[in-house]
């Protein structure tokens, strides 16, 4: 049997300054905390709370 898991979800944002990234959310059990990021013009920025 095949188990199909979400571990994340992203959406489509733009800033005040009118600049569009997008916004995500990564959790999984096997993870200590969530990490969230915003992926802007191609660079990926993440933080990681406990």
């Amino acid at each position: 049997m095949k188990a199909e898991v979400e571990i994340g979800a992203a959406w489509k944002k733009t800033s005040k300054a009118e600049n569009n990234y997008i916004q995500l959310r990564i959790d999984a059990p096997f993870l200590p905390g969530p990490i969230f990021a915003n992926l802007v013009g191609g660079d990926l920025h993440w933080t990681r709370f406990k």
